[in-house]
């Protein structure tokens, strides 16, 4: 039988066991995965390149919207001439 839990920092506990062993030996395993995470200055620079990129996004988003407004009252004037 086996059992895994995983806890809150994400090391994985795995629990095994016989059956037919009537001592039930109990032998335990951690695996943890420290290689390859990010350190807190990856995370942070992470984080300030989100920030900027969210600024540049909404710029584009307003330049979009006011292309789509400028699009909008060209055709109302188009469909008065007419």
């Amino acid at each position: 039988m086996q059992k895994f839990v995983v806890d809150k920092n994400g090391i994985l506990t795995v629990q095994a066991f016989d059956k037919k062993n009537k001592a039930k030996s109990n032998k335990e395993c951690k695996i943890d995965s420290v290689k390859g995470r990010f350190s807190d200055k990856q995370l942070n620079k992470m984080k300030e390149d989100a920030l900027l990129m969210r600024k540049d996004d909404e710029a584009k988003v307003q330049a979009k919207m006011a292309a789509n407004h400028l699009e909008m009252v060209c055709n109302k004037i188009r469909d008065h001439k007419e």
